[in-house]
């Protein structure tokens, strides 16, 4: 977590800025968007925090396709998504959350990356501004950010890689887009990997604390606040328990997947898998005779890699056969991920 006393964090709060706590992904994502909701006529607020090691995808992505789900559910990562576009990102103590929540007009997303390019410039850490919009440092990415657009408000939030774990982040976004096995069609939002650097890589003496403390320096010049309301962090009666509760579902995390189909090939043989809300519909077998297409008696939670190899090395191609191989396969999702989903069995 940041390690600002209290007082330092009501001084903050004074210029509008706030440092939430807790290190919690959901927690902190539902904090985020229930004072972006707050939000009152003219105000702006920089809203800073950390999470644990976790990875989120933006709203309209393809978490299999993205991140690399058997591990990361093996390895306990947790996996959101979350309000606002963009890509997939990896979160852990070592990268800086930043949120700017404000009206839609006038808003400048580019004069918010100015803003970041001239704290990091104080801190001696040379920045560019590539053409996507990320902060780059000698050619190496350590800064994206996403936009959420609702009514007359705009949330542009964005993440720092200060001292991040590289190699959690490689192995947690291995998605399926990365593996020539399984390819996956459909629609959706993909990210743009970029070779990343992180900034204690470039002064090994900078700190995230360092960052927020001269980005709310800076802030006095780049956007004054004058009679900010208090808007507070603890939001028992505003309305964050059931935001919680929708970030934290499977069917929000998963089940708001765009349709999509995957497919496998081996010994001459194509398996596809037709995927409807993050559950399995429909497969299809192909050969050099006529494609056997089955539609599932119930739907299956979609695994990835796990839920293709299943079917391809245990599918019994007589209907008959279907319900039992699907119930192991069930079983074997529900063990993956969690009580959670548990609705499934109980919803068609």
């Amino acid at each position: 977590m940041l390690k600002f006393d209290s007082e330092e964090i009501s001084r903050f709060r004074r210029a509008g800025v706030y440092v939430l706590t807790s290190t919690d992904p959901w927690e902190n994502l539902a904090l985020e968007h229930v004072l972006f909701e707050s939000l009152e006529d003219k105000d702006t607020l920089l809203v800073f925090y950390v999470n644990r090691r976790s990875v989120v995808c933006g709203k309209h992505q393809n978490i299999w396709y993205e991140g690399n789900v058997p591990w990361l559910v093996e390895n306990k990562v947790p996996i959101l998504r979350r309000m606002s576009g963009g890509g997939t990102v990896f979160h852990d103590l070592g990268n800086l959350n930043y949120s700017f929540l404000g009206p839609r007009h006038p808003f400048d997303q580019m004069k918010n990356l100015e803003f970041f390019s001239e704290v990091l410039k104080g801190l001696d850490i040379p920045v560019e501004i590539s053409a996507r919009g990320d902060l780059l440092s000698q050619g190496r990415k350590f800064s994206g950010n996403a936009l959420w657009y609702k009514k007359d408000r705009v949330m542009h939030h964005g993440t720092l890689l200060v001292d991040a774990d590289r190699q959690g982040l490689g192995n947690s976004l291995k998605g399926l887009k990365g593996d020539k096995q399984y390819r996956l069609d459909g629609h959706w939002v993909d990210s743009h990997p970029h070779k990343v650097v992180n900034l204690v890589e470039l002064d090994p003496k900078i700190t995230l604390e360092a960052i927020v403390a001269r980005a709310v320096e800076g802030l006095a010049t780049f956007s004054p606040r004058k009679n900010v309301r208090d808007y507070g962090v603890e939001f028992a009666d505003s309305g964050i328990e059931p935001l919680l509760s929708m970030y934290r579902s499977w069917s929000w995390t998963f089940g708001r997947t765009h349709e999509f189909f995957c497919a496998v090939e081996r010994s001459e043989q194509r398996l596809v898998l037709k995927v409807v809300g993050g559950l399995g519909v429909q497969v299809t077998l192909s050969n050099s005779e006529v494609p056997t297409a089955i539609d599932f008696p119930k739907p299956i939670v979609f695994g990835g890699r796990v839920t293709l190899d299943y079917l391809y090395d245990r599918m019994p191609w007589k209907p008959e056969a279907l319900k039992s191989t699907l119930e192991k396969l069930n079983d074997l999702g529900k063990k993956s991920y969690g009580e959670e989903i548990l609705w499934i069995s109980n919803s068609y």
